[in-house]
């Protein structure tokens, strides 16, 4: 992507600016040979108030930085006095930004033709599946144990992993990129493996930190994930041996794990909410949506993975795994920019067929 760069001196837009991306922020001040943490205190009558420990005295001229995924911006300051031991009052001279360039424009829907409509609904984050799980932990446990039940004998270890259970968990890492089981027939017989390249990410990433396996001379291993709506991962089945495995293994766990899937979605554990949100921009890679109610918010953290379904004007609809790319709070909206992570062969067919249709519209 190539770098665009914008510069901003309107003072009438700087309050804008410093409470979009400045509050509670992660800032530097950039000095001569070197960069300080910096805190922002707040932008009264033209000055802005900075708190950078470790320095008695800056220069007349400073910059201040801040980074997202979106942009870095940097803040050219005029210094005009030290309040306390380490507060220092600036003059804000300019803005600039610093952002990639989409791959490709986003085609904007002509909102003034009820033909084009298109909105999303049935939303879930992954941060409120972890919440979820969380909060109705009785059922969960319930669901567990009696999987955990039937299972009782079959094999030497077994083990059921959900995401509110850990944040660092090197599985869970693998299946929230990959989404394909481990199986690993003999961890002391590479030749063994069909798939060298998850063999060797396995001994890398999986087996060489978790101790566990080597303690209890597990040579072993069938992981299979939990996804919902067969797209967002929220957990895993793992069982291990002490002896080689056999596929039939693997392939009964693999059972085990559809079987769990189904329990919760018959407990009804992932309830989502009915509201709908319009889309406002169509590329090939991602979408943008707007809403005007500051309380679905709730809904959305950059960065987070996304599940929705899409609606169409020709009554076809597209499953989506997405990620939020950035928010953006307007006067009277708020913004939300999404890319693609994942969409089903039918959903992308709809998918393309609409990008079609306002592309040939836009002609």
């Amino acid at each position: 992507m190539i770098d665009q760069i914008k510069t901003l001196s309107d003072k009438s837009r700087f309050e804008e600016i410093f409470n979009r991306f400045f509050i509670n922020s992660s800032l530097l001040l950039r000095l001569k040979g070197r960069s300080l943490p910096a805190k922002f205190l707040g932008y009264t009558n033209g000055q802005a108030g900075f708190r950078v420990p470790d320095i008695k005295n800056v220069p007349d001229d400073c910059t201040v930085e801040f980074k997202n995924e979106q942009y870095t911006i940097y803040l050219y300051l005029k210094f005009i006095e030290k309040q306390e031991d380490d507060v220092f009052i600036f003059l804000p001279l300019k803005f600039q930004f610093i952002g990639q360039s989409r791959l490709e424009e986003r085609i904007p829907l002509d909102d003034n033709s009820g033909k084009k409509i298109v909105y999303v609904t049935n939303i879930i984050s992954d941060f409120i599946i972890h919440n979820i799980l969380t909060q109705r932990l009785q059922v969960v446990d319930k669901i567990k144990d009696a999987i955990m039940s039937d299972m009782e004998g079959a094999f030497e270890s077994v083990k059921i992993y959900l995401i509110n259970e850990g944040v660092s968990d090197p599985r869970m890492k693998y299946f929230s990129s990959k989404k394909t089981p481990v199986y690993i027939a003999d961890v002391t017989s590479p030749e063994s493996s069909k798939d060298k390249n998850m063999f060797q990410y396995y001994m890398k990433n999986i087996y060489a930190s978790d101790i566990s396996l080597k303690h209890k001379n597990f040579i072993s291993e069938a992981s299979v994930p939990f996804l919902y709506k067969t797209k967002m991962p929220y957990g895993y089945i793992q069982i291990n041996g002490t002896l080689p495995m056999s596929k039939i293994s693997y392939n009964t766990i693999k059972k085990y794990s559809a079987q769990i899937d189904d329990m919760f979605r018959k407990a009804d554990i992932f309830s989502i909410g009915n509201e709908k949100f319009i889309v406002n921009s169509f590329s090939k890679q991602g979408f943008g949506i707007v809403f005007n109610e500051k309380k679905f918010i709730r809904y959305f953290k950059e960065g987070s993975k996304v599940y929705l379904d899409m609606n169409f004007p020709d009554q076809t609809n597209a499953s989506i795994l997405a990620t939020v790319k950035h928010i953006t709070y307007k006067t009277k909206h708020i913004a939300i920019g999404f890319i693609i992570d994942e969409i089903d062969a039918l959903s992308e067919v709809n998918y393309d067929n609409f990008l079609k249709s306002l592309a040939a519209g836009k002609g």
